[in-house]
């Protein structure tokens, strides 16, 4: 069955989530903690969303998003998994070009109004 399709808001606050591909895992040290700030930022640069925070896991990753323009969500995540992707790929020698399973979770966290 389809998901319904999401539906983001300016001025809204999103926890994006998004998941490695199966059998490869993000060791968490400075190499790779730098090769993840330095897609970041290319994507921030290009797609102009507010980093909040990210945590990235050796199976997932989390970001938390200020949205001024939803539009500009798919882009950025879009450059990141690539940035990163390309990076690690050259890192461990790999030829596969995929990093992240396509697609992420990103859902809208609430105000306490």
């Amino acid at each position: 069955m389809p998901r319904p399709r999401r539906f983001l808001f300016n001025k809204t606050l999103v926890f994006v989530t998004t998941s490695v591909e199966e059998g490869l895992l993000l060791n968490p040290n400075p190499l790779i903690n730098a090769i993840v700030e330095s897609a970041l930022a290319r994507a921030q640069a290009l797609h102009p969303v507010k980093i909040c925070d990210f945590l990235i896991e050796p199976t997932h990753g989390h970001i938390m998003l200020m949205v001024e323009d939803p539009e500009h969500v798919k882009g950025f995540m879009e450059r990141f998994k690539t940035e990163s992707a390309h990076a690690i790929n050259r890192l461990l020698g790999r030829k596969k070009r995929t990093v992240w399973c396509a697609g992420y979770d990103s859902p809208i966290v609430l105000t306490p109004e």
